[in-house]
């Protein structure tokens, strides 16, 4: 019997995405995630209740498994008692090849780090997903920010992104789990666009296709953090915010790699298009 795909964290922003894009392609897996999926992608999915805190789960979610899909959740910094024990238990369970969503330009001061180099260690084959900036993030993260201020209130200076759809990133994981060649195993992929924007250019182009202005006052430091914590996010997540953008700031995230459109044969997502795809998102 061949074993199904685990995607964890079905339920977020990533792994809903590869939800879709496996099921479109009729290949067999479980949607992991402490929360239910099937409200998101439909009741046709094997969806297993999943918690990387508690390995009590772990054996009804790896039964059967032969790949997997890991990703992060956002607010775990502390992998001891999470991240790590679940990778062990993978690979007890026979589990063959973890796909993680990294980040691109990962170094020891971010939290994929750790997760990279244990996955080494354990020996298991693995494929690392290093994504550029989330385009889905103006929507998930700033959205809301944007909608009310009509601001993109981010403090990245003039730094440039190479943003990547999620898109197109869940079309890339689908590739690699669906190779039989071996060619991504213990490869690390980097995902970005093929094109680097900074705020000012995204600004203007919401402004086009959403018929309204929308600025970018390019804040500081100090004035983000205090935004978003006025509309709830949590202190810790706003740190982590505040360091990737300080990032963008030193012009450390406007590379342009060709991996997206190796790998499916076709441009990366534009960030117009993604605009166009989502307008309903930024108005009121």
């Amino acid at each position: 019997m061949e074993g199904k795909i685990l995607i964890t964290a079905a339920a977020g922003n990533v792994g809903s995405e590869i939800v879709k894009a496996l099921k479109k392609n009729n290949i067999s897996f479980k949607a992991a995630d402490i929360k239910d999926v099937r409200d998101v992608v439909g009741n046709d999915i094997d969806y297993v209740y999943y918690d990387l805190e508690n390995p009590e789960t772990y054996d009804d979610a790896y039964k059967d498994v032969k790949k997997m899909f890991l990703n992060r959740p956002p607010h775990m910094t502390e992998f001891k008692n999470s991240i790590f024990p679940a990778i062990d238990a993978a690979k007890e369970a026979s589990i063959e090849h973890i796909v993680f969503l990294s980040m691109i330009g990962v170094n020891k001061r971010v939290p994929h780090y750790k997760i990279e180099k244990y996955l080494i260690k354990t020996g298991i084959n693995y494929t690392f997903l290093r994504a550029s900036f989330f385009m889905q993030n103006l929507i998930n993260v700033h959205g809301e920010i944007i909608r009310k201020e009509k601001d993109l209130l981010i403090p990245a200076g003039k730094g440039k992104i190479s943003f990547v759809d999620i898109r197109d990133i869940a079309a890339v994981a689908v590739k690699v789990f669906r190779d039989t060649s071996g060619a991504f195993l213990n490869k690390t992929l980097n995902l970005s666009g093929c094109e680097a924007l900074d705020f000012y250019e995204i600004s203007d182009l919401m402004t086009k296709e959403l018929g309204k202005k929308i600025t970018y006052s390019n804040p500081k430091s100090k004035v983000f953090v205090n935004k978003m914590l006025t509309y709830g996010f949590p202190k810790d997540f706003v740190k982590v915010m505040k360091m990737i953008y300080f990032i963008v700031r030193l012009g450390k995230a406007d590379q342009i790699y060709p991996d997206v459109e190796e790998i499916l044969g076709k441009k990366p997502i534009t960030m117009r298009q993604f605009i166009k795809d989502h307008t309903d998102r930024w108005l009121e």
